[in-house]
C-alpha cells in the first residue's frame, strides 16, 4: 500500500509547506509519503507552473518527486483543449504518475441541468456511456 500526502489545489504551496510543518511540530519528524497529491482546475499554462512549482519545492526538501494529480478539470468551452494539454504535461514529466479527470459528478445530462455547462466536462451519461470528452480521455 502507497501513502498519499493531502493535496494541495492549484498547487498552493504555502498551504503544503504549513501542513508539512505542523506535521513535524507535532511528531519532532517530516511526514513519510510515497507520493505528494495535486489538484488543479484552470489554465493549462497556469498548470505547467504550480506543477514545476511544487516539484521544485519537493527536491528542496529532497522528498521523492513523484506526483499523482488526484484531481484535474475545468468545466466550460475550453475543456476539452485544457485536457489535451494538460495530459501532454503529465506525460510528459518523470514526475506525474498518475492522474484523473474531476467534474464534481456531474454527468451534464440530470434533469436539473440539461444541455448545461456540465455537457462540456462531463465524461459520461447518465446512463454510464461515455460522451465525447470521455472517450478522448479513455483514448489516453
Amino acid at each position: 500500500m502507497r501513502l498519499v500526502s493531502p493535496a494541495t489545489v492549484q498547487g498552493d504551496l504555502n498551504w503544503l509547506r504549513q501542513w508539512r510543518n505542523a506535521y513535524y511540530a507535532r511528531y519532532n519528524e517530516y511526514p513519510h509519503v510515497d507520493a505528494w497529491a495535486f489538484h488543479y482546475y484552470g489554465g493549462a499554462s497556469g498548470l505547467y507552473n504550480a506543477l514545476s512549482a511544487m516539484v521544485a519545492q519537493l527536491d528542496a526538501w529532497g522528498e521523492p518527486g513523484e506526483v499523482w494529480v488526484t484531481e484535474f478539470g475545468r468545466c466550460d468551452d475550453k475543456a476539452v483543449d485544457f485536457m489535451e494539454s494538460a495530459i501532454s504535461i503529465f506525460k510528459a514529466s518523470p514526475y506525474v504518475t498518475r492522474y484523473a479527470w474531476f467534474t464534481n459528478r456531474i454527468r451534464g445530462d440530470e434533469p436539473w441541468n440539461p444541455g448545461g455547462v456540465a455537457n462540456q466536462c462531463a465524461l459520461l451519461t447518465m446512463d454510464g456511456q461515455l460522451r465525447p470528452l470521455g472517450q478522448r480521455y479513455a483514448a489516453y
